[in-house]
């Protein structure tokens, strides 16, 4: 009888430990996924500006604020703090805790208060027919638009705006690039516009997806 149990119980235990290494697995090759979907980079300055003549400011074109930008970048998405918050979830979803809480440490929404980086500013030489910004809030005001307080009255100001792009970044692993746009109108929220577009490369240029 003492026999059948112990043998049940190494059977038991070899389970497990097969298991537990099966989950190990599993969870490694889930973030290792993860981590190459999301390893967007910048692309080089001569990349950049390209991309941005060729492929982005003539869909400006087509919009009230016409080859109008911010003199700094938007700071875009954080892929590096997006993908420490997915690994706490993923590794709590494989724990055998199921009452493990995820870390609140890194929060992606709201944004920073500080969204521009003022570390960069484009080069209006290599931007074609392009306006740069310096001082957004007195080119608004100069442009008839004051600091309105609702929503409504905001947006009947699209026109005279102007926009604010990311720097773009690049995944080399799925050949996709995305850019983040957001109108600008003195205030920073309440605009409803602001975009995040695709591309995917090809073996002449960009195609938008």
């Amino acid at each position: 009888m003492y026999k059948y149990l112990f043998l049940m119980l190494l059977l038991f235990c070899g389970c497990k430990h097969a298991g537990d290494e099966l989950r190990a697995k599993k969870l490694q090759d889930t973030l290792a996924k993860l981590k190459l979907r999301i390893d967007f980079r910048p692309l080089s300055q001569a990349d950049a500006y390209t991309f941005l003549n060729d492929y982005y400011l003539p869909h400006l074109d087509s919009l009230s604020t016409k080859r109008r930008l911010y003199i700094h970048p938007l700071l875009g998405t954080n892929y590096k703090k997006m993908f420490i918050y997915a690994k706490k979830e993923i590794e709590a979803k494989y724990s055998d805790d199921s009452l493990k809480i995820i870390p609140p440490e890194v929060v992606l929404v709201p944004p920073p208060p500080e969204i521009y980086n003022k570390s960069f500013t484009w080069d209006e030489r290599k931007l074609h027919n392009t306006l740069l910004i310096a001082d957004g809030k007195s080119y608004l005001l100069k442009a008839g638009i004051p600091n309105f307080k609702t929503k409504k009255l905001r947006h009947n100001a699209f026109d005279y705006g102007y926009m604010s792009i990311s720097y773009p970044l690049y995944n080399a692993h799925t050949n996709k690039l995305t850019i983040t746009e957001r109108l600008e109108i003195i205030t920073d929220c309440g605009t409803g516009r602001e975009s995040i577009y695709w591309f995917a490369k090809t073996t002449t240029g960009w195609k938008k997806l």
